[in-house]
């Protein structure tokens, strides 16, 4: 009866392993490699063109629109914008009608900004000058973080392929390659952004859960086989 169990076991893990390896095909691993690279070319192209402003507003005791908050390593602060500062229009426009500004109170995706301070008015250009440390933080650091996701997956693809914890371990790569540059185009309010990051945030502990299931159950299913081969002997 012991050996009957072991074999019958046995044959059932083997299974569910090939059926979980067949999953990741060689066409999938690309599809998942080319959909991974679409998405941070998106945010990659939020992140370049709207620089991270870092303005948060509320309106003052006359109805204005005055800036509460400047958040530190953003374009405001880099460009000499502050706090107090009343807000009279953006790219043109009167800032209560700016998509960002209705949505969250903050003042993103945007080119030219005029306020006034002290009974001046004031105009300053969100991108007309190149922020280093946020260029670094925003884009560098995310894309240094892909490249490492995906020579991890690949490796995995490659030669562990067929264990029934590779693919999990692989999509929670790639997510954690994602999360960074939805985060930054996040930060900019961009829609869609901060949906992924969401689902990012909501995924990744969940995957990692699962990873640790599969991999210790296996651990368990070894033993085991160990033990019963053992006894067998």
């Amino acid at each position: 009866m012991k050996n009957l169990a072991f074999i019958i076991y046995t044959n059932l893990k083997i299974n569910f392993i090939i059926t979980i390896g067949d999953l990741m095909s060689k066409n999938m691993f690309i599809l998942l490699i080319f959909t991974v690279f679409l998405l941070c070319s998106y945010f990659s192209f939020i992140t370049i063109k709207y620089p991270y402003i870092g303005i948060e507003v509320k309106a003052s005791q006359n109805k204005q629109l005055e800036i509460s908050n400047v958040i530190p390593n953003g374009m405001a602060e880099y460009v000499g914008l502050r706090k107090g500062d009343i807000i009279l229009k953006i790219d043109g426009d009167i800032p209560e009608k700016h998509k960002s500004v209705k949505k969250y109170n903050l003042v993103e995706q945007a080119n030219n900004i005029i306020v006034e301070r002290n009974g001046n008015v004031l105009k300053y250009n969100a991108q007309s000058q190149f922020n280093r440390q946020q260029f670094f933080i925003h884009t560098i650091f995310p894309l240094f973080s892909l490249v490492l996701s995906i020579l991890f997956s690949t490796f995995l693809f490659k030669y562990t392929r067929n264990e029934n914890v590779s693919m999990i371990l692989i999509m929670l790569f790639q997510l954690y390659g994602i999360s960074f540059f939805a985060g930054t185009a996040s930060a900019r309010a961009e829609l869609f952004a901060q949906f992924f990051s969401i689902s990012c945030l909501l995924s990744i502990p969940l995957l990692l859960f699962h990873f640790l299931f599969l991999y210790f159950r296996n651990i368990i299913y070894s033993l085991l086989a160990f033990i019963s081969l053992k006894n067998y002997i």
